[in-house]
């Protein structure tokens, strides 16, 4: 089992490098364009918001697809109605 959790701790770590990595990339691209330059700890703290926010959006699409499916049936909200003005 102590197998398994290393290897999603190996996956974490390679998906927050790539987040760091690309991040990076993003900076020194927008730096480049608009002569300024972002510190180590700017980006670290970018990439670090990044992974997090990614997590949080990742929680709601699981919590948002557990409620729109039941038993394999995908629930339909009810066609809206016309109103008529008198």
């Amino acid at each position: 089992m102590s197998t398994n959790m290393d290897e999603e701790e190996r996956q974490l770590q390679r998906l927050k490098a790539a987040v760091h990595h690309t991040v990076g990339r993003l900076c020194q691209s927008l730096g480049e364009n608009h002569q300024m330059e972002f510190s180590r700890q700017v980006i670290a703290a970018i990439s670090e918001t990044t992974f997090r926010q990614c997590d949080v959006f990742a929680k709601d699409l699981e919590a948002f697809a557990s409620m729109t499916s039941y038993k394999g049936r995908v629930k339909r909200l009810p066609a809206p109605t016309k109103s008529r003005k008198t």
